[in-house]
């Protein structure tokens, strides 16, 4: 399998990283150092850089899905709710009002 594919392993990019940080942009040695990596991941100067640059990002701690419900559809569970409320008022309506029936 391609190791592009696979993606480079985080090991490699820290490293590289720790590598490149102490060299000035525009750097011969930096551009050495970029060169053997893409080829020997065979991946283009643009990837490894986007690698890079996602390798200290923060995460999302929130689901993809957030706020939506998993089990049932939103409107079924809309449906439910205005049930429920129904009943609820219903009650309360028994206990303010003194109905016996």
């Amino acid at each position: 399998m391609n190791s592009a594919k696979r993606g480079i392993a985080q090991e490699v990019l820290i490293d590289l990283y720790h590598r490149l940080e102490g060299l000035p942009p525009r750097c011969a040695q930096r551009r050495d150092i970029i060169t053997q990596a893409t080829a020997l991941y065979g991946i283009s100067e643009s990837s490894l850089y986007r690698h890079l640059r996602n390798l200290y990002q923060p995460k999302s701690i929130r689901r993809s899905d957030a706020g939506k419900p998993r089990v049932i559809p939103q409107a079924e569970l809309e449906q439910y709710c205005e049930i429920i409320a129904a009943l609820k008022i219903r009650t309360m309506n028994k206990r303010v009002y003194g109905f016996n029936g």
